[in-house]
């Protein structure tokens, strides 16, 4: 991996550094931990008013 050519660089490339990346990378977290407690979040009020 050391001696492999680094690739070429195009308009679709995204580099690893800068504020897209960061923003990126940032945002995708975000989502993803919403998600895991987004569902347990909304389902506390719906059972209790189940009951």
């Amino acid at each position: 991996m050391a001696r492999q050519q680094p690739g070429v660089v195009t308009v679709g490339t995204l580099q690893a550094r800068g504020v897209n990346f960061v923003a990126l990378a940032t945002g995708a977290a975000l989502v993803l931990a919403l998600l895991n407690f987004l569902p347990a979040l909304s389902l506390g009020p719906l059972a209790e008013g189940l009951v």
